[in-house]
């Protein structure tokens, strides 16, 4: 009970502290102007042949979470009278040693994501389209992230429509590997949260600042929602990610809409609050005209905070949901989940030189996070239902500049199943990720 207490205080520091701390100026450039020449903070881009430097991206703490990915670091970088356009993407591999209670199956060699990424901007920056395409080494494919074409009518409402990644918490619309500073994405930010969740649908979205520096922005789609794998799995548990559609491309599985949003408050170069929601029917009702089921709900309430204190960063997440499983299923698959995490990350040491740069840093992280599966009491016995994981990690990042991440972790959990048998798991890994 204390852990959900301090996540729940870290959320509400945030947010209270949004209007009343001061914020440190921008330490990044007018995105428009251009870099001296000697500034090795800076990427090109061409515009009418000829080649031109300009700042690298903003820092996270200087945009919403709902616009981060759009300033990702990229190489190659057009720009013409008619819009710009860019193009880049990253690559994460690893080698990881675990122990459970014990015994492990050796050390193990991991090419984990390659993502490709596109986007452009048109007539006068008022249609924006961007395009991830990521591959999967499992099952030796290229999978469609994300496709999407927004216009922009005002700052406080765009329109957005294609293959989205519905706003849930933070984490789904920004998991891009170099970003974080540990290897390991959050359990209930890929399980609860079943990111990276990419959709189809449209909505609208927008910003309504209140000065330079404060902001809230909102994000409001109608989804295809999630499908039967929910609890339709081998497990067996109630597995939210695993009703993820394996084709974007096909038909849903009933003619029931999803809904998802997320309002955010936002003080740059401080503090983000985010709060968000996502509803939807997920089983099928209906096999060949014949109606096989009710509707069955599945509902997620998230939210997020991040702070940024002189240089220590604070990131937090949690989520609840709510599911409506099949009758007869017994408890083995839980109607409610519960997850989130902590993580800190500090500099030990800044201004490495390396690589002919002097902006790279060693960073310590820290992550705390608790998993439930099954937050419920058996019905005869009235004691608790367990099935829940929770644990640590910690490592060293190195960060060359914004571009290119080592990292060096250690993990330990404890993982119990349904009856409350407990297993010890342990282990180390280190990885590299970059965008090129």
């Amino acid at each position: 009970m204390r852990l959900h207490n301090i996540f729940l205080g870290i959320c509400i520091l945030c947010s209270s502290t949004l209007f009343a701390q001061e914020v440190e100026p921008s330490k990044v450039a007018d995105m428009q102007g251009e870099a001296p020449p000697n500034d090795l903070n800076a990427q090109f881009y061409r515009t009418q042949g000829e080649l031109k430097l300009t700042p690298l991206p903003p820092l996270p703490e200087e945009v919403s979470n709902m616009e981060a990915r759009f300033y990702r670091p990229s190489l190659l970088q057009q720009k013409t009278e008619k819009g710009t356009f860019s193009m880049g993407g990253y690559a994460e591999a690893n080698t990881q040693y675990f122990l459970t209670e014990g015994e492990g199956e050796g050390l193990h060699l991991q090419f984990r994501q390659l993502h490709l990424f596109a986007q452009s901007n048109m007539l006068n920056d008022r249609l924006h389209f961007i395009a991830d395409v990521g591959f999967d080494p499992v099952n030796q494919q290229f999978n469609l992230t994300e496709a999407a074409v927004k216009v922009k009518f005002h700052s406080a409402i765009n329109f957005r429509a294609g293959v989205i990644l519905p706003p849930l918490g933070y984490f789904n619309q920004n998991a891009d590997s170099p970003v974080l500073d540990l290897i390991d994405q959050p359990i209930s930010s890929t399980r609860i949260i079943p990111s990276r969740l990419s959709e189809v649908g449209f909505g609208f979205n927008g910003h309504l600042p209140f000065n330079e520096t404060f902001e809230i922005t909102y994000e409001l789609y109608a989804v295809n929602g999630l499908q039967d794998g929910v609890v339709d799995n081998d497990l067996p548990r109630t597995a939210i990610d695993l009703g993820k559609t394996g084709n974007l491309f096909g038909a849903d599985n009933n003619d029931k809409l999803a809904y998802t949003g997320r309002i955010g408050l936002h003080r740059k170069n401080f503090a983000e609050v985010g709060f968000s929601y996502y509803r939807g029917v997920y089983n099928t009702i209906e096999l060949d005209e014949i109606e096989i089921d009710v509707p069955r709900a599945l509902s997620i309430m998230a939210v997020d905070a991040r702070l940024k204190v002189g240089e220590l960063r604070i990131k937090a997440e949690g989520a609840l949901a709510n599911v409506d499983v099949y009758d007869g299923l017994g408890q083995l698959f839980g109607e409610k989940q519960l997850g989130y995490h902590v993580e800190m990350s500090y500099p030990v040491l800044q201004h490495i030189t390396l690589l002919g740069q002097d902006d790279n840093q060693l960073r310590l992280a820290v992550r705390y996070e608790l998993t439930d599966y099954n937050v419920d009491n058996f019905e005869q016995t009235e004691t608790e239902v367990f099935d829940d994981i929770m644990g640590f990690r910690a490592g060293l990042a190195l960060r060359f500049s914004q571009t290119a991440v080592i990292k060096a972790n250690y993990c330990y959990f404890w993982e119990k199943d349904i009856l409350g048998n407990a297993s010890e798991i342990g282990g180390i890994q280190l990885g590299i990720a970059s965008y090129f």
